[in-house]
């Protein structure tokens, strides 16, 4: 009966190292295909990180050459309204002269007239004589 009674343990024995066996063999395969999915994730990871570092490179560059031409600009705007203000006040000089030249035009006109008024009547005050 001993002897049967230990058969039957080696067999039960047997039985559970082959259950056992088999539920290694199914955590290698599953190990083995989370291993797969997880280098395919690193380097997916990796590939967008990349890319993220690429588009970050290229938005900084953007970013600074905005800024250049902003300053470009800025300083461009500045120059113009610089240069519109040095106009502005040389028409305004400009214009007074003018203004100064007519009103000088017409005092010298009214002494032109004074003048040919003054020489006519002398004019006629010598005929008359």
């Amino acid at each position: 009966m001993e002897l049967s009674s230990k058969a039957e343990e080696v067999t039960i024995l047997q039985v559970s190292n082959q259950k056992l066996t088999k539920l290694n063999n199914e955590m290698k395969n599953q190990y083995n295909e989370l291993n797969k999915i997880y280098n395919k994730s690193v380097i997916e990871l990796k590939r967008n990180e990349k890319l993220v570092n690429d588009k970050m490179e290229e938005i900084s560059s953007m970013q600074k050459a905005a800024s250049l031409e902003k300053e470009k600009l800025e300083a461009e705007i500045k120059s113009i309204k610089e240069d519109s203000i040095a106009k502005e006040e040389k028409i305004n000089k400009l214009l007074d002269v003018l203004v100064k030249r007519g009103d000088h035009i017409r005092e010298l006109k009214a002494q032109d007239a004074e003048l040919n008024k003054k020489l006519k009547e002398r004019m006629t005050n010598m005929l008359t004589w």
